[in-house]
């Protein structure tokens, strides 16, 4: 029976290659860094915006994906010649902070084809960690390596059970220290709106826009800001008043201009695994008031500065590199705007509909 052992050397083939754990080797230049969470301590490198990274089949790899906030992003994941897939990661709840700053988030895993790959990253500065992979000392993916369509990654769920241990040399025994000062988290929050300002008086609605600049608090998982706002928006009038001291003008006419410079602390609260969140606040500002009359062929300009409480509700969802706004504000004030006030609007408090972009430094 001479085909005995051609078969038994074929089966001890087969089980060498089914057992032997797949490796992957860090970009170079990638920057180490040491990811601390609820499940130990797991070696792990920046990929920046992005990376390839070079692995070696066959069997599943499980990438671990990490982010120095925890808003929820996108991750671009392309495997050998596969088409990309676009993973839509969301922070656990009750994902534990490392000193580093870092959240984890979910993980995605990936079947590779046997023999050499080729894995492009493309997401927002993520940090990635592999389990069920060994560090190959050795460059195992040159660039002329042909790539291979395998199975797309799939993104699952976060489990609690502790990560697989791979064979071979320690992942976390081969990256070298971590060097540099760790990436610290991103507390600043500056933001652009436009809308249209609507004012509670017979004064017209008009354009409006505004910025806001917030230092975001390192408690309640930085959900509680501290903002300054400014804004710019014109309210016109023009209708039939009766003027004091000169009777009645049928073509009255009122442009005021608000100037709003604000402080206020805002909570913002994430609405499960949608993505959005809500926010709400209250503040104080100063209001500069600055009005033009023109009543019997005759121009007088009046300006004022008062108090005004404001109170702000609104949306958030991230998008980009930043975070889409659609954002609501009732501001209640009165300035002094002399004799022709009293003809006019004096009341200048205000509904503020706007939407904007926000970025985080």
């Amino acid at each position: 029976m001479p085909f005995w052992p051609g078969i038994i050397l074929a089966f001890a083939l087969t089980s060498l290659s089914a057992t032997a754990a797949p490796t992957y080797q860090v970009p170079s230049g990638a920057r180490p860094v040491e990811v601390i969470d609820d499940q130990g301590t797991h070696a792990a490198f920046d990929a920046g915006q992005k990376a390839q990274i070079s692995l070696v089949g066959p069997g599943r790899v499980t990438m671990r994906c990490y982010l120095p906030d925890s808003k929820q992003v996108t991750l671009v994941t392309t495997l050998a010649a596969a088409e990309p897939v676009s993973h839509s990661l969301q922070p656990k709840k009750v994902a534990v902070q490392s000193p580093t700053g870092l959240r984890r988030l979910a993980k995605v895993d990936l079947d590779l084809a046997p023999g050499p790959q080729v894995l492009d990253l493309s997401s927002p500065g993520c940090v990635v960690a592999f389990d069920g992979a060994s560090l190959a000392t050795t460059p195992t993916a040159p660039a002329d390596v042909p790539r291979r369509r395998t199975v797309s990654a799939q993104l699952v769920a976060d489990a609690e059970a502790p990560p697989s241990v791979p064979s071979g040399p320690s992942v976390a025994a081969s990256v070298p220290p971590p060097t540099g000062a760790p990436a610290a988290p991103k507390r600043i929050r500056v933001a652009l709106r436009l809308g249209a300002l609507v004012p509670r008086t017979e004064l017209g609605a008009g354009f409006a826009l505004g910025a806001d600049a917030a230092y975001l608090l390192p408690v309640l998982d930085q959900r509680l800001r501290i903002q300054v706002g400014f804004g710019y928006s014109l309210s016109p009038y023009q209708g039939a008043r009766i003027v004091p001291g000169r009777g009645y003008d049928p073509h009255f006419t009122q442009n005021t201009t608000l100037l709003p410079l604000d402080v206020s602390a805002v909570f913002e609260q994430p609405l499960g695994s949608t993505g959005l969140s809500l926010y709400g606040g209250l503040g104080l500002g100063v209001l500069f008031v600055d009005t033009t009359f023109q009543s019997f062929d005759a121009t007088t300009h009046v300006s004022d500065t008062t108090f005004a409480p404001l109170v702000q509700v609104g949306l958030a969802y991230p998008l980009g590199p930043g975070t889409v706004l659609v954002d609501a504000r009732y501001t209640e004030a009165t300035a002094d705007l002399g004799p022709l006030g009293l003809a006019g609007q004096d009341a200048v408090g205000n509904f503020l509909l706007t939407g904007g972009y926000a970025l985080r430094f």
